[in-house]
């Protein structure tokens, strides 16, 4: 929301008044969205989950050793892998998202062993996390453009379509953006990862 209300400032006064009107829907579906998860937060489900985590945390069913945890992590990098070479030369967006969940299994996985593989799986870590801002960042833009076509659907004609369209341009630029640095990411991450897991 905070993006569309900076990319909205360079509207007409007319135009921003009435994209400002269908911006303070989404905030005011986020604050229902909040409401609801801080409910969930404090439900007795919840509390239940805590608890269990609790008890696995104390009592671990298995302790794998280094080496186990290394193959781990290796076996998730070559997972990513595969889904890498599996994406057409101009993915979906569905694939660019499943692929960003990919990577953060790889770098969970990663996070276990850093302590044993040192600088290398350090390296990949960092690296991941810039991948994975980088397929998130697509993501984000995806879900806005989604909510604002949504959103001028029940608008009336006028100004409000047309500072949708502009906002909905925006989104676009930023997810061709991340499709434009998608390789060089994934070139360094690849690099990192052969050098810490294969």
């Amino acid at each position: 929301i905070a993006q569309c209300h900076c990319d909205a400032a360079v509207l007409r006064s007319e135009e921003r008044k009435a994209i400002n009107r269908l911006l303070g829907r989404l905030s005011a579906d986020r604050r229902k969205a909040r409401t609801e998860l801080a409910e969930a937060l404090t439900s007795p489900r919840y509390f239940q989950l805590l608890e269990r985590l609790d008890v696995a945390a104390r009592a671990p069913e298995t302790v794998a050793s280094n080496a186990t945890v290394g193959l781990l992590v290796a076996a998730e990098f070559k997972k990513l892998r595969k889904a890498v070479r599996a994406l057409p030369p101009d993915p979906t967006d569905d694939a660019l998202h499943a692929l960003r969940i990919e990577v953060k299994r790889v770098r969970y996985a990663a996070e276990l062993a850093e302590a044993t593989v040192w600088k290398p799986a350090s390296r990949f870590l960092a690296q991941a996390k810039r991948f994975q801002t980088l397929l998130g960042n697509h993501q984000d833009a995806v879900v806005v453009e989604q909510r604002l076509r949504d959103l001028v659907a029940h608008a009336t004609a006028g100004p409000v379509w047309f500072a949708v369209g502009m906002l909905v341009e925006r989104q676009r630029a930023r997810q061709q953006q991340v499709r434009e640095s998608f390789l060089t990411g994934w070139n360094k991450l690849n690099k990192r990862g052969r050098k810490a897991w294969l």
